[in-house]
């Protein structure tokens, strides 16, 4: 070890420093708290020599000698504001750690006295930080941005164009970035196409509007799904914003050499291992997108991951630039509170060095008597008690549990919104929920007292309303489940955890770390405070996993089924269905795409991954031997990667000796007409209405893929195949959500099985169906049915004739008409762009009415509109997406 290293760590562990940061520490958390503990005090003296250690270790290049001067740094500022020569040298600690971004919520900074903080020092101190603003500044289309250490080298790597493998604390901003240089690119370019890879259908909507906001949409076009029916000229600069399911299309399309990919950016990397299924579609998707764009510049990013470079090697075989750091702009103050005799509560203090503190506090009621009688409402009594006024996301690992907490929470509190500018929106949505979902929907009581639950049985418009109400303040509490692990942008100035689990499994401590990660706003605040609540004193998860290390090592699933080869080999020739571990099962269906595509393919595959000769060899008998006499062409086989092909082999040899006209859906005189069990018999597959043609379609489709068990034992849905059929005929016809909420409560009111029967006046009973009419059409329909529709499709299709593609067009739609909720091709259109469905139906029932619609753009004649004749909620909709004349001057970025 180098002497001058030897120096950092010694002031790293200097006792004066620990006592300071675990003094400031302290006096922050009750400063928080205004609970009128008498602070610590620390000497000028004291603080002057912590200042000058912290100088000279910001020059350290450990990141955890760096974090330590910034957490330093910030919380002497935050109890110094006012002393001007402190805020001085806060600004000069942050901007030798490169941290400038922290820097523009120093209140004199704020209020524009610069002239307190430049050239105030000496000339070689005035030297050095006038260098340092200058080295983090970012031009971006004439908007001068400061950026962090870290966002600044993130931009300059991605500016020469190179291959970037991104490791980031949520906080980071390496999103702000990422959308800046996205945007710097489409100005420079008369051509330009990027794909962004989300990992979940609830972040498209989200991620595709903020670059509707960045974006010159009179030159780019922002989509969110493949459709055929598209009008007009397509633009020359395009951003796709698709989860790894919708990328299968472009797939397919890109592979008939009209498509070119500029830009791969993969958010939310680590969603790679999963091991239900996602991780493997996930992988196959890149290594077919790279070998499609060998030429396009691929960026992936994630939190907390080691060796990142190491990571994209591995799925791309090629060599990225590391852009690594573990520092966040915010620092946090990690808490954990348990319940004890009498009205207490002990609370211990831990600081992101590990160091901790404990104390007791008294509180007006015996929240340990509470949390024992009813975990709601002792829990709602804690959020009361530390929290003063700010904002709070309250974790929980179950739907059920978010809305039963929001709710107890909204019994026992008092506040209400008033009647301000900002609220009104928030009295908007209201009046939504009642006439668009339903009156008895558990969100209008808590809405109205600042209150709001977010998980993904949320409607689409309803979930947005709901993170931008929570961004901009009009909410305080929002009851969470692990969307937040999704990538959801949500921070909150104090998160609340009281079980370290996702359903019912815990928490990885790399999942935990993400999640805490949303706890600070670097927009309006320096700190965020995590509030780890325990039952009792005897419970010791939260030092648990505040002592673990949150980053890690990714491996894809695949990979991790190899490194156990012994268990997979013993598994990989038994029936699908049979193999009951995911990781094992999903990788057997990867190995058997593999070897279908060729044996030396596989082969070498395997040895990148090194698995030993003796392994390999085993591995390639038992597939020769399983896969000997499978017909089904690789070329067709493929297009569904996480879909056995052995059975997609049994699918193609009845279709091939069925004929195509027994499995394709025709149009026919009794297409919408209503047939009856009964008569249904008495009509051949080809002239019966459409509904009972899917049926049939999916049924044998069921004998092949076991769907219904599918639906119970991986999605807890129990439908038969009628009904996942009939809730897809309502979907497709463009039925609002609250057509469809209303005919599923009447039918289970009047339901002839006492078990399933509900209580139309039950609030419990109503807002279950609410939650399963949402579920139903999110997974059975737009996940499940349009799976295997469009396995079946793209098994058809090459066999069709030039004539029978024309005549089963529909058929041939049926997938994505499924996906996106409508069978309107301007509806499909328009969420095609990222609209809300429930909006994109609304928008139709007024562009529908207007003269010669049938030949008009939807986007020019909305451009000529200041409003609608909708509702407000939907207006607001309209002109956030930039969509309406009110915000035409908002094109010019």
């Amino acid at each position: 070890m180098s002497g001058l290293q030897n120096n950092y760590n010694k002031i790293f562990n200097h006792q004066l420093l620990n006592k300071i940061i675990d003094d400031l520490t302290y006096n922050q958390f009750f400063f928080q708290l205004k609970k009128g503990k008498p602070l610590l005090p620390i000497s000028f003296e004291d603080l002057k020599k912590c200042i000058w250690l912290s100088s000279i270790l910001a020059d350290s290049s450990d990141e955890n000698h760096r974090k330590k001067v910034q957490l330093f740094a910030s919380l002497a500022y935050l109890q110094n504001s006012e002393d001007v020569n402190i805020t001085r040298a806060c600004y000069l600690l942050c901007s030798r750690v490169g941290n400038l971004t922290a820097t523009r919520l120093f209140k004199r900074l704020e209020n524009g006295h610069y002239d307190e903080i430049f050239f105030s020092f000496d000339a070689l101190l005035n030297y050095e930080l006038a260098n340092e603003w200058n080295d983090k500044l970012v031009i971006s289309n004439k908007e001068h941005i400061v950026t962090s250490k870290f966002q600044k080298g993130l931009w300059n790597t991605l500016n020469l164009g190179e291959r970037v493998a991104i490791s980031a604390p949520t906080s980071a901003g390496k999103s702000f970035i990422l959308k800046k240089y996205v945007n710097r690119l489409l100005l420079e370019h008369d051509a330009f196409r990027i794909l962004y890879i989300v990992p979940s259908k609830a972040l498209i909507n989200q991620v595709s509007e903020e670059f509707r906001k960045e974006v010159n949409l009179k030159e780019v076009d922002v989509k969110t799904a493949f459709i055929d029916d598209e009008k007009g000229e397509a633009k020359q600069k395009e951003i796709y914003v698709l989860t790894a399911e919708r990328c299968l299309r472009l797939i397919k399309e890109a592979s008939k050499g009209e498509f070119v990919l500029n830009l791969i950016f993969i958010d939310e990397i680590q969603n790679i291992e999963d091991e239900e299924g996602r991780g493997s579609l996930l992988e196959y998707v890149l290594k077919e997108l790279f070998t499609l764009f060998p030429k396009a510049q691929i960026i992936i990013a994630g939190p907390n991951i080691d060796d990142a470079s190491t990571l994209f090697f591995k799925i791309f075989d090629i060599e990225a630039v590391a852009v690594e750091t573990s520092v966040s702009p915010v620092f946090q103050i990690k808490t954990i509170v348990r319940p004890t005799e009498g009205n207490k509560l002990k609370v211990t203090l831990k600081n992101q060095l590990g160091r901790e503190q404990s104390f007791e506090l008294e509180t007006e009621t015996n929240i340990s008597k509470m949390i024992n009688s009813s975990y709601a409402r002792g829990l709602a009594s804690i959020i009361d008690y530390f929290s003063t006024n700010e904002q709070n996301i309250i974790y929980s690992p179950r739907t059920d549990y978010v809305e039963t907490w929001a709710l107890e929470y909204v019994n026992g509190t008092v506040q209400e919104f008033k009647d301000e500018i900002g609220e009104t929106q928030t009295k908007e949505l209201i009046d939504f929920l009642r006439e668009e979902i339903h009156p008895k929907y558990h969100l209008i009581p808590c809405l109205e007292k600042k209150v709001a639950f977010h998980h993904s049985k949320l409607p689409d418009i309803v979930r947005k309303e709901i993170e931008d109400g929570f961004l901009e303040g009009r909410i305080i509490n929002l009851f969470c489940t692990s969307t937040l692990l999704e990538g959801v942008n949500l921070p909150a100035n104090n998160l609340f955890i009281v079980a370290p689990k996702k359903m019912n499994d815990r928490l990885s401590a790399f999942e935990f770390g993400n999640l805490i990660g949303r706890a600070g706003r670097i927009r309006d605040c320096l700190y965020g405070t995590i509030y780890c609540v325990e039952r009792s004193i005897n419970d010791t998860w939260a030092e648990e996993y505040y002592d673990k290390v949150y980053s890690k090592e990714v491996k894809s699933v695949t990979e991790k089924s190899l490194d156990v080869v012994t268990e997979l080999v013993s598994q990989l020739d038994k029936p699908i269905e049979e193999i009951t571990e995911a990781k094992h099962r999903n990788t057997s269906i990867s190995l058997r795409h593999k070897y279908l595509q060729g044996e030396e393919a596989l082969i070498d595959y395997l040895f990148k991954k090194n698995v030993e000769q003796s392994n390999v060899e085993h591995i390639i008998g038992k597939l020769r031997t399983l896969l000997g006499s499978v017909e089904i062409p690789h070329e067709v086989s493929k297009l569904n990667p996480s879909v056995d092909p052995i059975l997609q082999n049994t699918l193609y040899l009845k279709i091939k000796e069925e004929g195509i006209s027994q499995w394709a859906v025709n149009h026919n005189s009794n297409f919408y007409g209503k047939i009856t069990k009964e008569d249904k018999d008495n009509y051949a597959f080809h002239d019966t209405s459409f509904y009972w043609q899917l049926v049939s379609i999916m049924e044998r489709l069921d004998t092949i893929f076991e769907i219904s068990k599918e639906a119970y034992f991986r999605h807890n849905i129990s439908a038969s195949i009628r009904q996942i059929c009939f809730y897809g005929l309502r979907w497709l016809n463009s039925s609002s959500l609250h057509d469809l909420i209303q005919n599923d409560i009447k039918f289970y009111s009047n339901h002839s099985n006492e078990k399933k029967k509900i209580d139309p006046e039950n609030d419990g009973d109503v807002n279950f169906r609410i939650n399963e009419v949402i579920k139903i059409n999110s997974t059975l329909v737009s996940y499940i049915l349009v799976k295997y529709l469009k396995l079946a499709n793209d098994i058809m299709e090459p066999l069709m004739s030039d004539n029978q593609k024309e005549k089963y067009k529909f058929s041939l739609g049926l997938p994505t008409m499924l996906e996106l909720g409508s069978t309107e091709n301007v509806v499909k259109l328009l969420i095609s762009r990222g609209i809300s469905r429930s909006v994109a139906i609304k928008v139709w029932g007024e562009f529908k009415k207007v003269y010669g619609n049938e030949t008009m753009d939807i986007f020019e004649w909305l451009k000529t509109k200041d409003k609608l004749n909708l509702k407000p909620i939907y207006n607001r909709y309209l002109k956030r997406l930039k969509l309406l004349k009110s915000n035409e001057n908002d094109f010019e970025v």
